[in-house]
């Protein structure tokens, strides 16, 4: 009886093992996608833009500048200070269980709560940027990206109000109301968080994709004109190299304020195949200008006020980046999804050592 009973448990054990391999083995399926020699290039031009967005886009950032500046400020503030999102952690330490539910604190908790200095330093950070964004837009303007003006302001009503309910929160348990109440309001203030926190994420990414878009079509115009200048063909190149990395950080985490290096890599998109032909795209293209550069001669560097050691620098570290984003697109393409998400934190490294700002002139 004792061994039918084992021999049972035993086999019990060895289906889910198997049913779990089999899960592993459909996760890490290999995507079905197309050959190098079978994507097309990607297309750096603007098209499919109505003439009234693209003149609001364009005259807008050459209107003013200091403004476009503004939303880059505030992005970089945000995502300093939520590297990751430190308010959250602090806020789930004190106040919440693993499923963001509000647990009633400890004295002990309570304290180290109001002794943090959570929302200080992100109302500081995140203040200079709001304010500059308000003042620039407050200037008389012909023209006008709306939509992006419009989603800036919801984004940065969302980071007050969290300011604003986390303050309201140190102050309830600072005066000790929830001895008064039984963390009645404790409970309130808790609510209105989760909520704003929801709010937050959305109009975050809301403004983020639209400042993209803008800076797409500002960038892809400049390659347009750079094209037929001959004494800007180094320059050309280079930002079609920046242009293309930017592309390949949106594919690869898009958003994301920080890359998960413990879990592994996961296409977020519903069409693996199409996800996959995409990067292939930025890769071939990515291949091509670097090709194109290589064939550049000394009086063009000299033309362009750059120093062949600067050039020979460069090229060295887009090689690495081609050969990296290879590896990745590899990676992904046959399942193999562990090591991506290092991979990914690599390859923001080696663009951000790039430094091409100082060679595009």
């Amino acid at each position: 009886m004792k061994f039918r009973k084992k021999h049972i448990i035993l086999s019990l054990i060895l289906i889910i093992l198997s049913l779990r391999c089999e899960k592993e083995q459909k996760d890490q399926k290999v995507i079905n996608s197309k050959d190098y020699s079978e994507v097309s290039e990607v297309d750096l031009a603007n098209k499919n833009i109505e003439i009234e967005e693209y003149q609001n886009i364009m005259y807008s950032a050459l209107e003013n500048p200091a403004l476009t500046n503004s939303y880059d400020l505030l992005l970089s503030g945000y995502k300093l200070e939520n590297f990751p999102d430190m308010i959250h952690e602090s806020y789930s330490e004190f106040f919440l269980d693993k499923d963001n539910n509000f647990i009633i604190p400890s004295e002990e908790k309570i304290n180290s709560f109001l002794s943090d200095d959570i929302g200080t330093e992100y109302e500081n950070l995140i203040g200079i940027g709001a304010a500059k964004v308000r003042k620039e837009q407050s200037k008389d303007r012909k023209y006008r990206n709306k939509e992006l003006d419009e989603s800036a302001n919801e984004f940065i009503k969302s980071i007050e109000e969290r300011i604003k309910i986390i303050n309201e929160t140190k102050n309830y348990y600072k005066k000790k109301e929830y001895k008064k109440d039984n963390f009645a309001k404790g409970k309130s203030l808790y609510e209105k968080y989760l909520k704003n926190y929801k709010e937050l994420q959305k109009n975050y990414e809301k403004f983020y994709w639209l400042w993209k878009k803008e800076r797409y079509i500002i960038t892809k115009n400049t390659i347009s004109v750079l094209k037929y200048k001959a004494d800007r063909i180094l320059t050309y190149n280079i930002l079609k190299i920046s242009l293309l990395c930017e592309m390949f950080s949106d594919k690869f985490y898009g958003s994301k304020l920080y890359i998960d290096t413990s879990k592994p890599f996961v296409i977020e998109e519903n069409d693996k195949e199409k996800y996959v032909n995409e990067l292939k795209s930025i890769q071939k293209t990515f291949d091509n200008i670097i090709s194109d550069m290589k064939k550049i001669d000394s009086s063009q560097m000299s033309q362009e006020n750059i120093s062949s050691e600067d050039f020979k620098n460069l090229l060295q570290k887009v090689d690495e980046i081609s050969k990296h984003t290879k590896s990745i697109i590899e990676k992904i393409e046959t399942g193999k999804n562990e090591e991506v998400n290092e991979m990914i934190s690599e390859y923001v490294r080696k663009v951000e050592s790039l430094d091409l700002g100082i060679l595009i002139k």
